[in-house]
């Protein structure tokens, strides 16, 4: 994997469960994963091996392992890279077509090398016959709408499940954009940023009151059903689009309808309403839309323009860097910041940092050394860490806390999105600094310069939790003599408790006295640490199981969680 976090978010996560699986050994054999990254991700600390390596680096590489694939010579890079790259090449030799190359870096160059090395080791792993049709998003198109807007092309503009205002890197543009709109409206479930900005807001329902359906891969298809009648006076979008065209379908008759007519060929509507999912074989597209795909296909500067593969090789094979390198990415629980208002996502500790309530600059300890930063913890075991200031192309988001955190490569900088949201939130829940605002060109790789700010931030980290924080040493040292002659809490003191207003043995007294643990349901949950990810959802299911509340921020600090 070249930076492809494919156990948190990359393309819309969900291959976790079939990597558990290959991590359970055998019959003595397991799958082996080597993982290239910047920053310390879930994937990276689930790998058999991993190299921290800048984002530049990571693009020389990927080029140069294409070229020792199909035996050309690609130049570039340094003998750390060469090696790298000569090891890697042998392993997928070995595996074959039980192989597979992953990439997370947004660039075009990079996705193209990495589908023609699946091609050349014809991986089993890698099915282009049926994509996912997930993150289907066009940046170019997203940049061309605001252009519009700006320059009053625009007559209407429906939003809907999204918040540019927040989520654009240009935002402040298509905030201009929406002044010489005519009608602007959002769908939103909350007053977000967007919902602020617009003439009108369409209060929409919870997708659990919500009926609808997706393709996700080719040819599968699932349903959604609502679990509940709508609570409050909202209406899904869909159903608006349905009554502002007259008619007098309702959303549930319009996705039936469809997927009689389009979908099932023939299968009946109620099995697959109650299997929830269908699968169809690909039907043909018909020659009107062939030809307009064919037509958009071509247009001039598209992105499904043949890419030179000659051209993406040199590409990649000449990617230098300038000072810092940031790599941004979405945390495993917060991900974009849709949830941001969820206070347990919120109080979710990161699997890596182990740091709830904030988003944070990453730095390796080398570079945190030459720039002075520091982490340290406090008596009560909470974590303080130095403020730096992060400078993006010209533009600069201050007092950003920074984590010192291992296996962050040398030279490069990690920030996550999904926080910093400001507006239809609680005071509480503000936390942390809108990355969004440096990802510029919508590219997950920047060149960044930091510097060291006034100030220590708190963080909420429960690393240091459930330890003895000074109540003693585990080992208990005491001289022969004692040792024979004395009674064993002169030297192992046992913990004294109150039991009605008197200092007594804690191993005297029992807080389940009274329950009766003959009879009745013993729940347990067992996690099998061969298959663990370290993804924390049993976290999430625990709180929402047992009902633990959510203490905020200072709290955690206490460890009180």
């Amino acid at each position: 994997s070249f930076a492809a976090d494919f156990l948190s978010d990359w393309q819309g996560g969900g291959y976790d469960s079939a990597y558990a699986k290959k991590r359970v050994p055998k019959n003595g054999k397991m799958s082996r994963h080597i993982h290239l990254e910047s920053n310390m991700s879930l994937s990276g600390a689930n790998a058999d091996r991993r190299i921290p390596m800048k984002p530049s680096q990571l693009k020389v590489a990927l080029a140069k392992l294409y070229g020792k694939l199909n035996g050309s010579a690609v130049g570039g890079g340094d003998s750390t890279v060469d090696g790298v790259v000569e090891q890697l090449a042998g392993e997928l030799r070995k595996a074959g077509s039980n192989a597979v190359v992953v990439c997370g870096l947004n660039d075009l160059n990079a996705q193209a090398i990495t589908l023609a090395i699946n091609e050349l080791l014809r991986s089993s792993a890698f099915d282009s016959e049926n994509p996912k049709y997930i993150r289907q998003g066009n940046a170019a198109k997203v940049n061309q709408l605001v252009a519009d807007m700006k320059a009053g092309k625009v007559g209407a503009l429906l939003i809907d499940g999204v918040n540019p205002v927040y989520s654009l890197p240009n935002a402040m543009e298509f905030v201009e954009g929406l002044a010489n709109v005519p009608l602007t409206l959002s769908s939103s479930f909350n007053n977000d940023e967007t919902a602020q900005a617009v003439k009108y807001v369409a209060a929409a329902s919870h997708f659990l009151e919500s009926w609808g359906d997706v393709e996700m891969k080719k040819g599968h298809y699932s349903l959604m059903q609502p679990t509940i009648r709508e609570l409050f006076d909202t209406r899904q979008f869909q159903a608006c689009l349905l009554a502002w065209m007259d008619s007098e379908k309702t959303y549930y008759d319009f996705v039936k309808e469809n997927w009689s007519t389009s979908i099932l060929n023939g299968g009946s509507w109620n099995k697959a309403l109650q299997d929830g999912t269908f699968t169809a074989p690909v039907m043909a597209l018909d020659e009107t839309a062939t030809a307009e795909v064919s037509e958009d296909e071509t247009e001039e500067g598209s992105e499904t323009n043949q890419i030179s593969m000659a051209a993406a090789v040199r590409s990649l094979a000449n990617a230098t860097s300038e000072g810092m390198e940031l790599m941004l990415y979405s945390k495993v629980g917060m991900g974009d910041g849709k949830q941001a208002s969820n206070p347990w996502l919120q109080e979710f500790p990161d699997p890596i940092s182990r740091v709830s309530w904030d988003n944070y600059v990453t730095v390796s300890k080398a570079d945190a050394a030459e720039m002075e930063l520091v982490n340290e913890n406090v008596a009560n075991g909470g974590l303080d860490g130095s403020y730096v200031n992060l400078t993006v192309d010209g533009v600069t988001i201050s007092n950003i806390p920074a984590l010192i955190q291992p296996g962050q490569a040398k030279g490069t900088l990690g920030l996550s999105f999904g926080y910093g949201k400001k507006a239809g939130m609680k005071t509480e829940m503000q936390t942390g600094v809108n990355a969004f605002q440096v990802y510029n060109n919508f590219n997950n790789v920047q060149s960044a310069s930091i510097s060291k700010a006034d100030g220590m931030h708190e963080f909420a980290c429960v690393q240091l939790h459930n330890t003895l924080m000074g109540r003693g040493d585990i080992i208990k040292e005491t001289t022969l003599e004692i040792f024979n002659t004395k009674d064993h809490s002169e030297w192992n003191h046992v913990p004294q408790v109150s039991l009605d207003h008197q200092e007594v043995p804690a191993n005297s007294v029992d807080l389940w006295a009274e329950f009766d643990r003959s009879i009745g349901h013993h729940f347990n949950l067992s996690i099998d640490l061969n298959a663990c990810t370290g993804c924390g959802a049993c976290v999430i299911a625990c709180h929402a199981e047992n009902n633990v509340p959510v203490v905020g921020k200072q709290e955690i600090r206490k460890s009180r969680d």
